[in-house]
């Protein structure tokens, strides 16, 4: 029963999108005067020389940063100070170690996580008018992800990024509740993958949502243990 209502609340998200196509240029530039506008009032815009009314090539021009050039905004941000790199509080800062052993913070303003948002409802959106809700939404995805699980980073949440979309997600969505909570608490991944498993072999997902890495893994796991218990 849910299958039929979920496609139809998603299929009108289509009919508010705007066609955009026509025009990219203009759309990017629309999106980056609101950026580089909001920008302009912080003290790391301020800092960067960012004006309200920059051009894409002035804003192409800027210095190359690293995470090291935001460390102090970031600090600031702990301590409950806005207008650092946005003007507002984010509501959450997203956790990850990138490239490095070191933790990092990203802030999570309320447009990103819309953005975020919208842009997982609109993609299945698409493939749902493409290939049909009776195709996609046979059976209920599989969506990788950590537990909506936060830390306390100064006066902001913390948490990695899917746990934050995951906490965040419309109430349609509780259809598409594979993994279990359960499996999604469990530490280790390589440990996650194994139950992740053991919940769809018997009904497999009518699609898939997980990061590029997470996906490799969990298909090398699914073709090892496949051939296992086939000898």
């Amino acid at each position: 029963m849910a299958a039929p209502v979920i496609s139809n609340r998603l299929l009108k998200v289509l009919k508010n999108i705007p066609e955009t196509n026509a025009d990219i240029l203009a759309s990017q530039n629309k999106v980056l005067n609101s950026i580089v506008g909001q920008i302009s009032k912080c003290e790391f815009g301020k800092r960067m020389g960012v004006t309200a009314q920059e051009r894409i090539e002035e804003f192409q021009n800027k210095p190359v940063t690293s995470y090291h050039d935001y460390i102090l905004y970031i600090e600031n941000i702990k301590d409950g100070k806005p207008n650092q790199l946005w003007p507002r509080l984010p509501l959450f800062m997203a956790e990850t170690s990138g490239s490095t052993a070191s933790k990092k913070y990203i802030p999570i303003t309320q447009e990103l996580l819309q953005n975020q948002l919208n842009g997982r409802r609109n993609a299945l959106a698409n493939v749902i008018s493409i290939y049909g809700s009776s195709r996609i939404l046979k059976s209920p995805p599989l969506s990788f992800g950590d537990a909506p699980v936060f830390n306390q980073y100064g006066k902001i949440k913390s948490a990695p990024i899917s746990a934050i979309l995951a906490s965040q997600m419309p109430w349609w969505s509780k259809y598409f509740s594979r993994p279990s909570m359960a499996t999604r608490k469990i530490p280790l991944f390589k440990d996650r993958i194994q139950s992740i498993y053991n919940e769809i072999s018997q009904s497999p997902p009518g699609f898939i949502v997980a990061m590029p890495a997470w996906l490799r893994d969990f298909f090398f796991y699914t073709f090892y243990r496949t051939i296992a218990n086939h000898h």
